[in-house]
């Protein structure tokens, strides 16, 4: 593996922070209580395990959509693709704060990676499409990209269908419309190559 990409893939495990596979016991010095619990409190708004699922897993998405685009600031890519990266970077990062903000509401931590959520590539998966040369990355990016996005738009729809907490829900809805603004551009950019 270049020395370059496996820098990407330790910068990619370092932000994803104390990332547990679902069901496993937490890490050493981990909080084991929920954060209102620990307080004495009341658990806090009304919310269902979907809202958290929601929250969580298009969190680890939109984290790695960011590190997507940070590829592409490395490249020499197309004006149309760097104009596509620079308009996904602007809207995740502010859906990402946002989400972390609704998980504090909740009374939990951002972020826990949830792993394995439809649209998330694997760290071999990020490897090889930073690995990608010149010529085949841009469509190897446009697919990973379109994966990430249909991914978010479709735990955002469940999120809408089953969720409980209405902050949750409003956030699912503008992230379908804003996701889905995206994707259009993605597999127009896509059908183009």
């Amino acid at each position: 593996m270049p020395r370059s990409a496996a820098l990407l893939v330790v910068l990619l495990i370092a932000a994803c922070g104390a990332c547990a596979e679902p069901g496993t016991a937490p890490q050493a010095g981990a909080a084991t209580e929920e954060p209102a619990q620990a307080a004495g409190r009341s658990p806090g708004p009304e919310r269902n395990p979907q809202d958290l699922d929601f929250a969580h897993a298009v969190s680890a998405l939109h984290q790695q959509a960011l590190a997507m685009v940070r590829m592409v600031d490395a490249r020499r890519v197309s004006p149309a693709v760097r104009r596509l990266a620079d308009d996904i970077r602007l809207h995740r990062a502010a859906e990402l704060e946002e989400l972390e903000a609704l998980l504090r509401g909740l009374g939990e931590r951002p972020h826990q990676d949830l792993h394995g959520s439809a649209g998330e590539l694997t760290m071999e998966d990020l490897s090889q499409l930073y690995a990608h040369r010149v010529a085949g990355f841009e469509k190897a990016w446009l697919e990973a990209m379109r994966g990430n996005h249909r991914g978010a738009v479709s735990l955002a729809r469940t999120e809408v269908d089953r969720g409980l907490n209405i902050d949750a829900r409003e956030l699912a809805r503008a992230l379908v419309r804003s996701q889905r603004a995206d994707l259009d551009a993605i597999e127009e950019l896509a059908a183009a190559r």
